[in-house]
């Protein structure tokens, strides 16, 4: 097999890994964050959003 082959064929693999290990890591991620707002109390949830989208003062 031809080196330059070889290195092409090394490459690919090597990102498909780092691809599959970035897809994982945002799927952790997503996770965390679903199951973080899930303890959280619902009350709690509402005033964070409302607080988000309150004018800020001059």
């Amino acid at each position: 097999m031809e080196l330059s082959q070889l290195l092409r064929e090394i490459r690919a693999k090597y990102e498909m890994l780092i691809t599959r290990n970035q897809i994982k890591t945002i799927i952790s991620a997503r996770t965390q964050v679903m199951t973080s707002c899930r303890h959280t109390p619902s009350r709690v949830r509402r005033q964070a959003l409302s607080v988000q989208f309150l004018p800020r003062p001059l």
